[in-house]
């Protein structure tokens, strides 16, 4: 049985964040699912033991990386060791870095994200 909520959880004391995860539970998707529900869905679902939503929370996130969430994502994959979410981020930063953007500063990027976008470019 899930610990599906308790006073104690992370998923219910954030702003209806808990909603989705019952939207999955009982219709095995979400719809309308927002970057800041699925960042917070990633960070949780290990615990609640749904692994197919971590991967469905994911593939949303790694569809809408920019300049100015690629730090975020790359930090988030890297603390949730999620491998697609990484590679997408080293793909997206590989490219903005290889067309001059200057908005991309790596210096604050996880080192495993850094060292893989140095292998792309060489």
């Amino acid at each position: 049985i899930l610990p599906i909520c308790s006073y104690e959880t992370d998923i219910c004391e954030r702003d209806n964040n808990f909603l989705p995860l019952l939207e999955w539970l009982y219709c095995n998707e979400i719809l309308n699912l927002k970057d800041e529900v699925a960042i917070e869905l990633l960070k949780v679902l290990d615990k609640y033991s749904v692994p197919q939503l971590k991967v469905e929370a994911e593939k949303h996130l790694l569809k809408n990386i920019t300049a100015g969430n690629a730090l975020e994502r790359a930090k988030l994959a890297n603390e949730e060791n999620t491998k697609e979410l990484e590679a997408a981020v080293v793909k997206f930063v590989s490219k903005e870095i290889n067309e001059g953007n200057r908005k991309i500063d790596t210096s604050q990027f996880p080192k495993s994200v850094v060292d893989k976008v140095l292998h792309v470019g060489k």
